[in-house]
């Protein structure tokens, strides 16, 4: 892999807190890519290209600061990964005094740049997975490229029946390629069940082919490994089973589930959603509409909002709506009212009384209306 000013500059930062002394890091052409004097950046090391080219540790002495250009007192040591040279890491100094300190040095920064390559490889692998899955759920016929592909990643196409979306609210997974094994031991419910990641804040779950949906003691106990690898609120929606060849239904409708159990519960599953179906269903620009056409009116009206949560959430009765808010019933008479006088929908009109409804549960679920 190739020494970048981001990872070098990471290891100048991790290698001063092991020495008090001036480091430095070059690539492989004796260009310093960081160091703890920013002056230095950029400039040229003629003793890091030597140490490269003769593969060794050189001693910058009085005899090489004079004759070497961009060179100091001190000791370069190339680094190098599976043979390969990596680039060089030299610390200002005496010589003698630095040395034991470079070694010690060379070692831990060429296991920070391994560890880093397995990080990179672990990236590559996880984006190309999360393409064939998204390949996976949108084509409408499996060829044999598509087949093909889920063999290299030794995945069965026709084993899976349910999938789950897990989603980190607003807090990315901080979780490998690699972990996803792990996970699944730990779990040890499904061994057979392939966790895909999608995107930043989302995980997939593919479960595999039984007799039933997957339970809830079963999610919720997975969902509490997953907590492990992020700090925000996980939620998880679970879609139906489905043929092995309709998986993106199960999908689509896990990600429905997902979205509604952004309102309140942690788990919720597609089969036991309601008006969440239409929510989910009817675009934003359609709502927003829908909204100008009936409860706009009283939009900017705190009181009046909070009357008519209210009245819905006692079902109507003026009686326990009056005594909720704390005012008399001939107050709330005249708040439904003036509702009724400013959105001109008459409430004892059931055809009107519904449009109110579900424009106040648009106006609550999808801007959080925090004065409902």
């Amino acid at each position: 892999m190739l020494l970048n000013e981001g990872l070098a500059q990471k290891i100048v930062i991790e290698v001063q807190k092991l020495i008090n002394e001036s480091v430095i890091l070059t690539d492989i052409e004796g260009i310093i890519r960081a160091s703890t004097d920013p002056s230095r950046i950029g400039n040229f090391h003629e003793g890091a290209l030597l140490a490269i080219q003769e593969k060794k540790a050189i001693h910058m002495t009085e005899e090489k600061v004079k004759s070497l250009r961009g060179v100091k007192f001190g000791i370069v040591i190339p680094l190098f990964m599976h043979g390969k040279p990596q680039g060089v890491i030299g610390i200002t100094g005496i010589p003698e005094v630095v040395a034991p300190y470079a070694h010690l040095l060379q070692k831990v920064t060429e296991l920070f740049i391994q560890d880093n390559a397995y990080r990179e490889e672990q990236e590559r692998l996880a984006r190309e997975l999360e393409l064939f899955v998204f390949d996976w759920l949108h084509t409408k016929i499996w060829d044999q490229d598509l087949i093909d592909r889920a063999a290299f990643f030794q995945i069965d196409m026709y084993s899976f029946q349910q999938v789950i979306v897990f989603k980190s609210m607003q807090e990315p997974f901080k979780i490998l390629y690699s972990d996803f094994k792990e996970i699944i031991k730990l779990w040890g419910v499904l061994e057979d069940a392939l966790i895909i990641r999608w995107g930043q804040e989302k995980l997939l779950v593919f479960i595999p082919l039984r007799t039933q949906s997957i339970k809830k003691q079963e999610v919720e106990s997975l969902r509490k490994i997953l907590k492990r690898f992020t700090k925000g609120k996980l939620l998880a929606g679970v879609g139906q089973v489905v043929n092995p060849v309709e998986i993106k239904v199960s999908f689509q409708q896990a990600e429905r589930a997902g979205a509604a159990a952004a309102e309140a519960r942690e788990i919720v599953y597609e089969q036991d959603l309601q008006f969440d179906i239409i929510q989910y269903a009817i675009s934003d620009e359609t709502k927003q509409e829908f909204i100008q056409r009936t409860i706009q009116p009283i939009c900017s009206d705190e009181i009046l909002l909070k009357t008519l949560r209210i009245w819905f959430e006692c079902n109507l009765s003026h009686k326990e709506a009056a005594k909720d808010l704390h005012i008399h019933i001939n107050t709330l008479h005249y708040r439904l009212k003036k509702i009724e006088d400013l959105t001109a929908l008459n409430l004892k009109n059931t055809h009107h009384l519904v449009m109110l409804y579900i424009s106040y549960l648009f106006l609550y679920k999808d801007t959080k209306n925090s004065r409902i």
